[in-house]
């Protein structure tokens, strides 16, 4: 690279030296003017850009008569393409910095390009930073950057106590939050629009509602209610009958429901005449989505021998209620109540009679999340035990009636 120490220019094609204004329209090259706001005198440097033909564009040299190329950006080898030239001052082109464009120029014979540079992040600097770029001591740059009257003073203005903080409210816009009061925690606002404090959550236990009986009646949740976990069971099935002429089935358990949710009672033992009869089948299949379900347990098959013959046992409430022991020459025993566990069935030893259990109703749990106001619920109630007729006619346990326990938590 050389240099030209009498004109102050470069000959070197990376970086010119800079230029007072740029262009923004097509000029007369000619004649002292106005250009992007600044008047050139004599001998100042000018980046023509906006030629209408572009191969006038360049830098040049203003002049009251007609303009000459700079001494810098009139030769064969003196830009490439890529070539940066520094504008220091302009209403729109000042301190920006501009490339050239054109693939292998020609100047005075190509038509040049030149657009703001991106390199080294330099294509739009402010006056304002390269101001501060020139201080030459730490007081000067906070002088100019004006630090107590600008950043110190929003922060006075916005900051009152100590705690205070500084959100945003809108675009570009902030504001000041007061601290909270002792214990508040920051959390959105119920708009999610903006923070605010608020007080901290109580660790406040569980509330239960347990729901023991009841068709299409309503449960209330409580106020401050975060989610529910409710479970809750079918009715169980009724043990079958025995006798001589007649040994209806035990009734299936009923269907337990909350909201749309359901559990399905467990099936009757199956009555016997001179036989053994067999063990109901525990709910399953309810309609809706839970969290899980477990299937009821079935009631047993009678059993024994002519001399001694004993019912089925009812199958075992999943709330761990028991179900009913099946008998010999008596009523059949009934699930406990509010467990869905089945009833038993009954035998006797005159006929060879021996029924079967009732089965256990099906098992629900489900978690609702930030629950509604109120439900509909019904409690399914126990299947009734078969009656027999005729010869030592005997009538099976009932079955346990369903239950819903409802778990009321106020923090997550």
């Amino acid at each position: 690279m050389t240099l030209d120490r009498r004109l102050g220019v470069s000959g070197g094609t990376a970086l010119k030296a800079p230029c007072l204004v740029a262009t923004t329209a097509n000029i007369t090259l000619s004649g002292l003017q106005t250009i992007d706001g600044v008047t050139v005198v004599a001998d100042d440097r000018v980046l023509v850009k906006n030629q209408t033909t572009g191969s006038e564009n360049g830098i040049y040299l203003a002049n009251t008569s007609t303009w000459t190329r700079a001494v810098d950006f009139n030769g064969t080898r003196d830009a490439v393409q890529g070539t940066l030239v520094l504008v220091i001052s302009g209403t729109v082109g000042g301190n920006a910095l501009f490339q050239l464009t054109t693939a292998t120029p020609v100047i005075g014979t190509s038509s040049l390009t030149f657009t703001p540079s991106s390199a080294g992040a330099l294509s739009l600097a402010s006056t304002f930073m390269l101001t501060v770029l020139d201080d030459t001591t730490a007081a000067a740059a906070r002088t100019t950057l004006d630090v107590p009257s600008n950043a110190e003073a929003i922060l006075d203005t916005i900051v009152d106590a100590a705690g205070d903080l500084i959100v945003g409210t809108a675009a570009d816009t902030v504001a000041r939050l007061a601290k909270g009061t002792a214990l508040q925690v920051l959390r959105v606002n119920s708009g999610a629009t903006a923070l605010e404090w608020a007080a901290a959550p109580n660790a406040t236990a569980p509330t239960y509602q347990v729901l023991t009986s009841g068709t299409a009646a309503t449960y209330t949740t409580p106020a401050g209610v975060r989610y529910i976990r409710v479970v809750f069971v079918g009715g169980g099935g009724g043990g079958g009958g025995a006798g001589g002429s007649t040994a209806p089935t035990g009734a299936t358990g009923g269907t337990t429901s909350f909201n749309s949710i359901t559990a399905i009672g467990g099936s009757g033992g199956v009555g016997s005449i001179g036989t053994t009869g067999a063990g109901g089948i525990g709910g399953t299949g309810g309609a809706g989505t839970a969290t899980w379900r477990l299937p009821g347990g079935p009631g047993s098959t009678g059993s024994g021998t002519f001399g001694y013959v004993q019912g089925g046992n009812g199958g075992v409430g999943p709330f761990g209620g028991a179900s009913g022991t099946g008998v010999n020459g008596g009523v059949g025993v009934a699930g406990q109540a509010n467990t869905g566990a089945g009833g038993s069935g009954t035998g006797t030893a005159a006929a060879t009679n021996a029924s079967g259990g009732g089965g256990a109703g099906e098992y629900v749990e489900l978690i609702i999340g930030s629950p509604a106001a109120t439900y509909t619920y019904t409690v399914g109630a126990g299947g009734a035990g078969g009656i027999g007729t005729g010869a030592s006619p005997l009538t099976g346990g009932a079955g346990g009636s369903g239950i819903i326990v409802v778990e009321e938590h106020y923090n997550f």
